[in-house]
């Protein structure tokens, strides 16, 4: 049985990232902040914590990620899905499934 390369799932994770960067003004309320509901991140059930979380990550990057960061891969993503060797998804800690096509 083939795998699934290292490699191509880290380039599909740039790419899922990519594409939320660029349309984060789409999904992100302006004058949005995290603690604007009167709670502190930490009292927040997990899942809503992980919402804030990925929406701040993406408030603050400027830029489009050139390359995989581990810490951001595990700070955002709960688990990936391989559907096949050319399809994967990924499952992000605040709920949200993202399917991505492999590039060679």
């Amino acid at each position: 049985m083939k795998a699934v390369k290292e490699k191509a799932l880290e380039q599909a994770f740039l790419r899922v990232m990519n594409r939320l960067i660029c349309s984060k003004d789409a999904f992100i309320p302006q004058g949005f902040e995290k603690d604007e509901l009167g709670y502190s991140i930490k009292e927040l059930p997990t899942q809503a914590r992980y919402v804030l979380e990925l929406r701040e990550l993406l408030m603050v990057q400027e830029n489009r990620i050139t390359k995989f960061d581990e810490r951001i891969f595990r700070m955002v993503i709960d688990r990936v899905k391989v559907r096949s060797l050319v399809e994967v998804e990924f499952v992000f800690k605040a709920g949200d499934e993202i399917m991505e096509i492999l590039k060679p």
